[in-house]
């Protein structure tokens, strides 16, 4: 039995012994995860740390990307209705927002729907017309909370309620 070569379309080549013992081996791993509890070992602070500074979360297009709450503080301290290039700051930041938004938050994607010329001028159209009621909430905060329903509501995504309607016509 030991010169006995097997012939079979997977196992040729392989001597009954070798195949055997592949076998049992293969048995054993099979029996041992199952029989075994798994055991995960606790990562310290100091290790989650190295972590993510060596794997950040965001993809590395986004790693200088401001957070939320720090990004609206910096835009409400922007002179943007008359310096240029504070508009020009303001405005990127904005659209890195809103394609971060895209990838990782799970949110509206204007980007399936719309083309990036006609976001970037639907900011710049929401920039020029903020309202002076709304200040208190920032120009940062208003643009991206409204660009995606005004954009999904032009391409067909998003339909206008009719009870919604009748309530904002009723209303003084």
């Amino acid at each position: 039995m030991d010169g006995k070569i097997i012939k079979a379309s997977r196992l040729e080549g392989i001597r009954e012994p070798d195949l055997q013992e592949r076998v049992r081996r293969c048995n054993f791993n099979r029996d041992q995860r199952h029989c075994m509890p798994e055991v995960k070992p606790q990562l310290s602070e100091t290790i989650l740390e190295i972590g993510r500074k060596l794997h950040p979360r965001r993809y590395c297009r986004f790693k200088d990307l401001r957070p939320y709450q720090e990004a609206c503080d910096w835009a409400k301290r922007l002179d943007w209705k008359s310096n240029p290039y504070d508009r020009f700051l303001l405005r990127r930041e904005i659209l890195h927002h809103l394609e971060s938004e895209a990838f990782y938050e799970g949110r509206l994607n204007i980007y399936t729907f719309a083309s990036r010329p006609e976001i970037a001028a639907e900011v710049d159209r929401l920039m020029n017309e903020f309202p002076d009621k709304h200040k208190t909430m920032g120009v940062f905060n208003y643009v991206l909370i409204k660009l995606p329903w005004m954009l999904a509501f032009r391409h067909g995504i998003v339909r206008k309620d009719p009870l919604l309607a009748a309530l904002n016509q009723t209303s003084p």
